[in-house]
């Protein structure tokens, strides 16, 4: 009785920590959604600080979200059939995030951001790989 005692307050602790830790408030979260025409799986890399956090492949209009430190610099990666691998960096800034999410659309001319104080999108343009 007394371990499953100790058991249970080992996980509640657990989840206080965890809940505590992913409400941090230098916490921020991007999402990232395939807006890719014709149908495309897009594969995306991205990486925190030159922190690897994974690869993706999102099916059409399919979502990847993922949490960094306020003060980090985002690069990632994104390829789809038939075309050579494209990147671009992202450093955050308060104005870009509605709600501490930054919000980005991955389309075939660019990745565009929600603009939370303009309402509208910012593309960029793509940086092939082969370019820098």
């Amino acid at each position: 009785m007394a371990s499953f005692l100790g058991n249970a307050v080992l996980l509640m602790m657990l989840l206080l920590f965890t809940g505590a830790a992913e409400s941090s408030p230098d916490k921020r979260y991007l999402k990232l959604t395939n807006n890719l025409t014709g149908n495309l799986n897009l594969t995306l890399g991205c990486a925190a600080n030159l922190t690897a956090i994974g690869q993706q492949v999102l099916p059409p209009h399919a979502a990847f979200e993922f949490g960094f430190d306020r003060h980090a610099t985002i690069s990632c990666s994104a390829e789809w059939p038939g075309l050579r691998l494209f990147s671009w960096f992202y450093s955050y800034s308060p104005e870009d995030h509605q709600d501490n999410c930054t919000y980005w659309k991955i389309v075939q001319d660019g990745p565009c951001m929600f603009n939370s104080t303009t309402k509208k999108e910012d593309c960029l343009p793509w940086m092939r790989d082969d370019d820098e």
